[in-house]
């Protein structure tokens, strides 16, 4: 049996959290996402934006033609910027969390 790749649930958070409040933040949507038929969750910060975490929720197990676990890479999602000509942007990326 084959199941999707991309996960049935997403929620994403760019605060700079305590790893307490990120520990609580991914329960909780754990929690939302397994009381509307959520079995499979997967919690990732992003490996080059620190304060980027995401929470992915599956209906079911995402896994390939042979069974193993397939859940893709993480499904991080950035939204392009419009830069303002007053600003200065310093070579910084023109992505928001």
């Amino acid at each position: 049996m084959t199941t999707s790749t991309e996960p049935d649930f997403l929620s994403q958070n760019g605060e700079p959290l305590k790893p307490q409040e990120r520990l609580k933040w991914w329960s909780q949507r754990a929690s939302e996402a397994t009381a509307k038929g959520a079995r499979w969750h997967r919690f990732a910060i992003h490996p080059e934006h620190d304060n980027l975490i995401l929470y992915e929720g599956w209906h079911v197990r995402p896994v390939d033609a042979d069974g193993n676990l397939d859940e893709g890479e993480p499904h991080f999602q950035f939204s392009p910027i419009i830069p303002d000509k007053s600003e200065e942007h310093n070579g910084h990326s023109n992505y928001r969390c």
